[in-house]
């Protein structure tokens, strides 16, 4: 699944509210603060996520790519099954163009075959999914303007907008 959408916010914005996020996300898994200087290429963490059947997965994240302001992208590895998310961000005039892309492989046929099936018939409302979270995310950061550190937890998730299909 690929999204691209144009934000009224600067990259630095969207990439400082991504960051806060992902720490936040990072910490709830590890039990403690996790500061947005420590994120990087390299950085992973554990968490267990439930999947749409129901069942808890141990997941381990971790990022493939982090330049700020331009691009962050992740995989999560349950097993065989890896779910890939990317955001590419490009200045555009005033604002910055967001490129999303999610995936989904497996080493196993039956789950490649499946996250193939559930990506084709989940594709048009999870793309509506993205694209309204960044408008949430977009709302917030222009709510939270000059703030001197707004807190983390309140911005919205962004770990994966479409939560991951494990």
């Amino acid at each position: 699944m690929k999204v691209t959408v144009k934000l009224d916010v600067t990259p630095q914005e969207f990439f400082d509210s991504l960051a806060a996020s992902v720490a936040y996300d990072a910490g709830e898994a590890r039990g403690r603060h996790v500061g947005v200087d420590k994120l990087r290429e390299g950085f992973s963490y554990r968490k267990s996520l439930t999947a749409k059947t129901g069942a808890e997965r141990r997941v381990v994240t971790r990022f493939t790519a982090w330049v700020p302001a331009r691009r962050y992208a992740a995989s999560i590895t349950a097993g065989a099954d890896v779910n890939t998310i990317a955001y590419e961000l490009e200045p555009a005039g005033d604002g910055v163009a967001i490129t999303y892309e999610e995936g989904f492989s497996s080493q196993k046929a039956m789950s490649e075959l499946n996250g193939k099936l559930v990506g084709a018939i989940y594709g048009l409302a999870a793309k509506r999914r993205v694209k309204q979270r960044f408008r949430q995310m977009e709302a917030y950061i222009k709510a939270h303007r000059g703030a001197a550190s707004a807190p983390s937890a309140a911005a919205p998730s962004t770990t994966s907008p479409s939560t991951p299909t494990l």
